[in-house]
């Protein structure tokens, strides 16, 4: 590059044009679910505590929430069976322990409280509506 002589080299901005775009080799994400959930657990040396006060649905703690929304949906997708209305959940109460008992495999929550057992179940049925 002297005497003001430029080279324009976007080679590596752009693929060339003689590569078809199936070509390009793609990562493949591998399973992360709920590696975030055991890293922070693990950082605690124990399950990540579940307070929900009377008449919220989710933990005050944001960070809490999130985690405790996203384990909800994991929950709801992978071991609760979609049924067409929610009267037929109201039904059938071996659902919601089913739900329930998988939070509580993950973290420490009470859910023996009337407070988290209504939040569990609203929880269930904004997880079963998506």
């Amino acid at each position: 590059m002297t005497n003001g002589d430029e080279v324009n080299d976007d080679s590596n901005l752009m693929p060339n044009k003689d590569v078809e775009l199936d070509e390009i080799d793609h990562r493949e994400r591998g399973t992360n679910m709920g590696h975030g959930l055991y890293r922070i657990n693990r950082a605690l040396r124990g399950k990540l505590p579940i307070v929900i006060p009377e008449g919220k649905i989710r933990p005050v703690a944001p960070l809490v929430a999130a985690k405790f929304a996203t384990e909800c949906n994991i929950a709801v997708r992978n071991h609760v069976p979609v049924l067409k209305h929610w009267k037929e959940y109201k039904k059938k109460m071996g659902l919601l322990k089913l739900f329930t008992g998988k939070l509580n495999a993950k973290f420490d929550i009470n859910t023996r409280d009337a407070s988290v057992q209504n939040a569990c179940s609203k929880m269930m049925k904004n997880a079963s509506n998506r």
